[in-house]
């Protein structure tokens, strides 16, 4: 056998090595999407880089461990988020309400792993009172792109709704008088009213819709697919024997916030 032929096959060889090695790190590669959600996923900055912590980062780094799978954590607005997973460019994204529209490009691990309602917010010095549907006539109501809310209210045009990309968008925008009103759901808003210490500005509506369920999703063009039996395996377990539970417990008491490097 020639040099050149042992060379060439020799390259080949190499070639393929490279290409395998490089397939087996993507397979057990997580790419999540992250969007600013306290207290499910919260993103902070240091003078270097952003670094992301929340409920949901230490379940999905449980379910990643359960896989073998290191994750990769991707900074992006809520929209963006769902193009990309839509897309493929993610693997897998939490805190998703399910709907028929989403379900035609994701995968959702049932059961929920929470629950919390859908809720008004107002400045308490204004003195407005939302008690009733009708009453959000008269307001103007920031809503976040991307999120579902009540089909009645989505579908309103007679509503006067002010979207905005990312949520705490609405915290300022209300502050600042430049709305009447915001909704969001409630266990999400409240820890943040609290960490920010604005539950005397702000305060909760009596009216809000019942509800809100609390997913998580893996893309259909993800390898995910094919462990998604693992994943809900492993979810169930952490509902059922109440680890899903102490996580947000101790995460809400400050107890296990773990912080991780964004990419």
């Amino acid at each position: 056998m020639s040099q050149l032929c042992i060379k060439t096959r020799l390259l080949y060889f190499f070639f393929l090595t490279s290409l395998v090695s490089s397939m087996s790190l993507y397979a057990n590669t997580i790419k999540v999407g992250i969007d600013h959600w306290p207290p499910y996923s919260i993103i902070n900055k240091d003078t270097l880089n952003y670094q992301v912590s929340g409920i949901d980062i230490n379940l999905i780094k449980v379910l990643g461990d359960h896989l073998d799978s290191e994750l990769i954590l991707i900074k992006c607005p809520f929209k963006r988020c769902l193009r990309m997973i839509e897309s493929g460019d993610l693997d897998m994204l939490s805190s998703l309400q399910k709907t028929p529209e989403r379900e035609v490009y994701m995968h959702f691990l049932a059961p929920n792993y929470y629950s919390s309602n859908k809720v008004f917010y107002m400045l308490r010095r204004l003195n407005r009172s939302i008690e009733t549907y009708k009453d959000l006539y008269k307001l103007s109501i920031g809503v976040t792109l991307g999120h579902h809310n009540e089909a009645k209210f989505d579908g309103d045009a007679q509503l006067d709704k002010h979207h905005v990309s990312e949520t705490h968008q609405l915290y300022k925008m209300l502050l600042n008088e430049r709305l009447d009103t915001f909704i969001g759901v409630e266990t999400s808003v409240d820890y943040f009213l609290h960490e920010r210490n604005l539950k005397q500005q702000i305060e909760k509506a009596s009216f809000g819709f019942e509800g809100t369920k609390g997913y998580l999703a893996i893309s259909k063009k993800s390898w995910l697919i094919k462990e998604e039996s693992k994943l809900t395996s492993k979810l169930k377990d952490m509902i059922n024997n109440g680890d899903v539970n102490t996580m947000t417990f101790e995460f809400i008491n400050g107890t296990n916030r773990i912080r991780y490097n964004l990419e």
